[in-house]
């Protein structure tokens, strides 16, 4: 007998006898679902603005049922197992549905057996706590970028995924989405001829920040939302109150829960930037910080190529205007390449753009279609309409996530490649708070020659919370 199929039954006896904390509601079949004993039970441990987003794109695989959602704000518990409920309840046209946990507690989650995988979209301070955690329990797992919060988080996730065999994949969504794919194997193919630069937009990191107490929000617990993280009082900047806030991560701005601009948006950029490298085991051997006036963090790879973290605008003062590029150009989402026989574009949003047609003439894509509504929940956030974005342009991130668990295969951002582009912008971050460039050992994982820099590799932890 298969051990998936031993875990089959072995649910199922439990479930039986009433057993383990949380014990599951009634499941409802669901149109289109495998048999219930060919399912992947789901969780969401996190449903602020990028928990939901994740949750409503688990709606839509037949291959699994979200069983229980999970956050310390009641309000957004609430609204996020209502919303799950409701999807269910149309899909399968009974009216309604009552087959979705709620809890604040993730450790009930994990201690459930008929769980299989859960996805964690928490604050970065609790990433590495809830994902090496849930891989000890059997749980495979979806996490939310950056991965860690500090580069010995890292290392002891990949140790404890191997360790347990368990299916890991970052929410480094951009190698989903066919442009990204299309422009990698352009380069790849020497269609731009030797890359020498990779241009990443976003800069900037967190600060040592005191804000004034305030009162939270009734249905907030507080502590556990810090969790591991030291203590600070409760500020309506970190966790806006009543409602999911326009920022989808406003706790980023305090240095004790995360590392800022480069971790919350830049590593996106730096994990194509790895991608394309072929260095999801590896990373840079240079870091250079930036300096008020050259607002630019280099990173330089042994193989001689050059990425730069910067804003906005490509500098003239300080960087290369690729011929024929377009110096008024801003960038956001998108990643300019440059070769010594010319250069390729690739973002989330518009087409892939090129040096030379030449460069792109047998690239197909998906031409992206009219943003609509949400067709099960009706949502039109901002969130929702980039989730759109990306189906259109051939998103598939958690589909290869569920076809990693089903297979036992790696998924594309598996754990030792999210880890290692969260560590880039770790290294970023290290740079930047010594004020000098670091040498850094990509095989030993530790910088050459800077005590403080490798203190910086790891934080201590609050009581109870350990790695």
């Amino acid at each position: 007998m298969s051990n998936r199929l031993q875990r089959r039954i072995g649910r199922r006896t439990i479930l039986k006898q009433g057993a383990g904390l949380l014990v599951a509601p009634l499941i409802l079949p669901r149109i289109g679902l495998k048999a219930a004993s060919d399912r992947i039970n789901v969780a969401s441990i996190g449903v602020g603005i990028m928990g939901n987003g994740n949750m409503r794109r688990m709606l839509s695989n037949p291959d699994l049922q979200l069983v229980a959602v999970c956050d310390v704000d009641e309000w957004r518990l609430n609204d996020a197992r209502d919303t799950v409920e409701t999807a269910y309840a149309a899909e399968t046209k009974r009216g309604n549905y009552k087959g979705v946990a709620a809890t604040k507690d993730f450790r009930e989650i994990l201690a459930r057996p008929d769980i299989d995988a859960v996805l964690i979209a928490t604050g970065d301070r609790w990433h590495a706590v809830i994902s090496t955690m849930a891989a000890r329990a059997g749980k495979d797992v979806y996490c939310e970028k950056p991965v860690s919060l500090t580069i010995h988080e890292s290392r002891v996730m990949v140790e404890t995924f191997r360790r347990h065999n368990r299916i890991f994949q970052g929410g480094f969504q951009q190698r989903s989405v066919d442009d990204f794919a299309a422009a990698r194997r352009v380069i790849q193919n020497g269609r731009i001829g030797k890359l020498k630069t990779i241009y990443c937009n976003w800069y900037g990191t967190s600060q040592v920040l005191n804000l004034p107490p305030e009162t939270p929000p009734p249905g907030l617990d507080w502590d556990m939302w810090l969790g591991p993280a030291p203590y600070h009082p409760f500020n309506s900047r970190y966790h806006p109150v009543g409602h999911r806030g326009s920022h989808t991560v406003p706790w980023d701005i305090q240095r004790d829960f995360a590392g800022g601009s480069i971790t919350s948006n830049g590593v996106h950029h730096l994990d194509i930037a790895q991608w394309v490298l072929g260095m999801d085991d590896s990373g840079p051997v240079e870091i250079v910080p930036g300096t008020p006036e050259r607002r630019i963090i280099d990173f330089k790879y042994a193989n001689g190529v050059l990425v730069q973290s910067f804003q906005g605008q490509l500098n003239p003062k300080f960087q290369e205007i690729p011929a024929g590029f377009d110096p008024a150009t801003r960038f956001q989402w998108e990643i300019l390449f440059v070769g010594d026989r010319g250069w390729i574009v690739a973002g989330r949003e518009g087409p892939l753009q090129a040096s030379n047609p030449a460069i792109l003439a047998d690239v197909k894509l998906t031409p992206p279609e009219p943003l609509q509504p949400d067709a099960k929940t009706g949502a039109t956030s901002p969130q929702d309409l980039a989730e759109q974005i990306y189906r259109a342009r051939g998103y598939a991130h958690h589909d290869n996530w569920i076809q990693a668990i089903r297979l036992r295969s790696q998924p594309v951002s598996n754990v030792e490649a999210a880890t290692r582009s969260t560590n880039v912008g770790h290294l970023g971050n290290i740079a930047t708070w010594t004020g000098r460039t670091q040498k850094w050992d990509p095989i030993k994982e530790e910088f050459i020659g800077d005590d403080m820099a490798n203190r910086m590799r790891q934080r201590a932890m609050r009581a109870p919370w350990t790695i």
